[in-house]
Order: structure tokens, then C-alpha cells, then sequence
């Protein structure tokens, strides 16, 4: 399904044919950068870290990818196939960003394989071990 929908995305011109570039008009220097943070244990507080992390790359000028923010709404985290599968398509996702950037001080299983396959695929990755939420709350458009 997954190579369907990338098939759709290239015949549509909206990726290039390398998969990693997109075409979408940007702003200079934006990027879509690939949000990797903590998503088990506490996953309410996980999630509005996630959702801050997001803002804090928008402020930045760039845009977000937060895999952990969409497919838990219909994969089942605590399944292992289920899991898995959200793993393997966060990786598909992570193929059409310019960088990963990993939030927060602790780095989670889930995060350790993101950025393991981030660097596989020569994608740079940025650690953020900080984030305040004060410094997400205004998002301005140049």
C-alpha cells in the first residue's frame, strides 16, 4: 500500500524520483525535518511534548513530520505486529526528510531505531535535548 501511495505522490510530481526531496514551493532554507521523540510511558505528557517539538520546528521555518502523532490514532502501539508496522512505515516517511531531529533528554527504543535508520539512509541527525514550552507558542509566517 505504502509503495502505491509513493507511486501516486511521483507520477503527480509532488517527489522527485530520488524519494528524499520534495517539490513543494518552500521558503529558503525550509526543510521538512522528520520530529522523533518519546511516545510510551506517560503518553499524554509524551504527546503534547511531540506537539510542542512540532511547533518548535515550524517556529524554525520548517516543516514538521511526526509519525508518532498520526499512526497511533489507528495501530494498536501495544501490539508488536501493529507496532512494527508503525515502525516500517514511520521509515518510508523518513526517506522524504531532509533531517531527523530527536527531542527531549531521554532517548526511547522507538527513537534509537529512527535515528539508526536515519543515519543508514545518510539523513542528518540534530539532537534537541531540551525543549521549553514557551518557546513554541507564537508560530509567525515570513
Amino acid at each position: 500500500m505504502i509503495a502505491q501511495v509513493m507511486h501516486l505522490l511521483q507520477k503527480k510530481n509532488i517527489f522527485m524520483s530520488e524519494g528524499r526531496k520534495n517539490e513543494f514551493p518552500q521558503q529558503t532554507g525550509s526543510k521538512i525535518i522528520y520530529v522523533a521523540s518519546p511516545y510510551a510511558g506517560d503518553v499524554e505528557q509524551n504527546l503534547a511534548f511531540a506537539k510542542a517539538a512540532c511547533r518548535d520546528v515550524i517556529a524554525q521555518g520548517h516543516t514538521p513530520i511526526a509519525v508518532h502523532l498520526l499512526y497511533p490514532q489507528f495501530l494498536d502501539d501495544n501490539s508488536p505486529v501493529e507496532r512494527e508496522i508503525g515502525l516500517q512505515l514511520g521509515r518510508n516517511i523518513l526517506r522524504c526528510c531532509d533531517e531527523l531531529w530527536a527531542y527531549g533528554g531521554r532517548i526511547s527504543t522507538g527513537m534509537q531505531v529512527e535515528i539508526a535508520a536515519a543515519q543508514a539512509m545518510g539523513i542528518p541527525v540534530q539532537y534537541v535535548p531540551e525543549l521549553q514550552q514557551d518557546q513554541c507558542h507564537s508560530i509567525q509566517m515570513e
